[in-house]
């Protein structure tokens, strides 16, 4: 017999140890092949739970807040699901939990209304047995809510009307001596946030990060602030009970602020929620992202003098809602100031609307009265080198409930959160 080699004992450890090592992977792989796919599964059934959850927010018509509310999908305990829905300023937030185990899937939505084409058109203008005076090139497109006495061309500072011979493009409607009603269930839920006393001190930290998931954050100054130098985020609540300034150098991200007064000095850049009692100030070069809103919410007639405003700077964007509203009839009431050159997407909403030369707005305008200042005259429902254009705002543009041009029923998604 041949007799091996030394050298063979040591080939066929190393061939068994390398036969080991590659069971020993195969099964590695499959262990954790398997445990992915497990987790894949349940991550998949965790996500179709939770966009179930959210169809069940967006069509609930309740319109009062819940946290955490838990809602079973089947008989399987698994299937249980964790709602919450929460008024968030003009528009409304809907979260949705699910948990199965250690793994579990979250998700939060801010929801608006989709336009009623019905309602909803470029101008609406109250009868007030006043007609509208357009002039230069005015450019109204979309369906327009007039009065009785009708439109007209109009020479304004020795120019005539250059604009289309048809004067609008769209139907033509006869408007109502009031503005439709808003909604004023939801301006009493912000007449209460605006009241409410609780709060932390105005944040120091220069970031502020907070989920809507999660518990909000309150905070509250008790006299005139400044916002310098800081980035805020998430389900931030800021109130002051005077005026609150905030600077340039301040990002706000889907914040809501409520304040006696609001100035925004120029060059700001965000996307946030402004309620105010007196005055809103918009610096030049501004830009406020969709869907922003600027609400004046005035106080009772025995509590002022006249009307309070929200003003724009020029060449400033904004997309969103601007709202002005008395609680009672004024004999100056409140108004909204458009800044020259600007462009404006979304809804306008108060009986003073202010329009300059040479302004933009993509969407609809609601007013009681147009008026336009130039050197040392004041003329009243007069148009002059505006562009009016409804048929440019997004079919995707979702308003809030607050202006009555929106459809009831299943809310829509305006972004995602989180």
């Amino acid at each position: 017999m041949k007799r091996l080699k030394s050298a063979s004992l040591y080939v066929v450890i190393i061939i068994a140890v390398v036969v080991a090592l590659s069971c020993e992977a195969m099964i590695a792989t499959a262990y954790y092949y398997r445990t992915f796919h497990q987790y894949r599964a349940r991550k998949a059934r965790l996500d179709n739970h939770m966009f179930s959850g959210l169809q069940l927010i967006r069509s609930d018509p309740s319109r009062l807040d819940y946290e955490d509310k838990a809602v079973a999908l089947s008989s399987d305990d698994r299937d249980t699901i964790h709602l919450s829905k929460y008024s968030w300023g003009a528009f409304d937030v809907g979260v949705s939990k699910a948990v199965w185990g250690k793994d579990s899937s979250v998700t939060s939505i801010l929801m608006g209304l989709p336009i009623d084409s019905a309602k909803s058109g470029a101008l609406y203008l109250a009868d007030e047995d006043r007609p509208l005076s357009v002039s230069g090139d005015t450019r109204i497109n979309g369906n327009v809510f007039l009065p009785r006495s009708g439109i007209r061309t109009a020479y304004f500072n020795n120019n005539g009307y250059q604009g289309s011979a048809s004067l609008f493009k769209g139907a033509r409607k006869n408007s109502q001596r009031e503005l439709p009603a808003p909604d004023l269930a939801r301006i009493n839920a912000l007449d209460q946030l605006a009241d409410e006393e609780s709060g932390l001190r105005m944040p120091e930290t220069d970031t502020l990060i907070v989920s809507f998931c999660g518990k909000g954050a309150t905070y509250r100054s008790k006299v005139s602030s400044a916002l310098m130098h800081k980035y805020i985020k998430g389900r931030v609540i800021l109130r002051c009970d005077s005026v609150l300034t905030i600077d340039s150098t301040t990002t706000l991200e889907d914040v809501t602020v409520f304040a006696r007064a609001i100035v925004i000095r120029p060059g700001f850049t965000g996307r946030c929620q402004l309620f105010a009692r007196d005055s809103i100030v918009i610096g030049d070069r501004c830009e406020l992202r969709y869907p922003s809103v600027a609400l004046l919410n005035g106080k009772p007639k025995a509590m002022q003098v006249q009307g309070g405003f929200i003003r724009f700077g020029s060449k400033s964007r904004f997309s969103g809602l601007v709202m002005v509203w008395d609680k009672e009839r004024m004999q100056t009431p409140a108004a909204v100031y458009l800044g020259s050159g600007g462009k404006y997407t979304g809804q306008y909403y108060g009986a003073l609307i202010g329009i300059p030369e040479n302004t933009t707005v993509i969407g609809q305008v609601m007013c009681k009265r147009f008026y336009l200042r130039s050197g040392f005259g004041l003329y009243e429902n007069y148009l002059v080198n505006a562009r009016l254009d409804a048929d440019a705002l997004s079919p995707f543009y979702l308003g809030s409930s607050l202006v009555p041009v929106v459809r009831s029923g299943t809310q829509k998604v305006i972004r995602w959160l989180e």
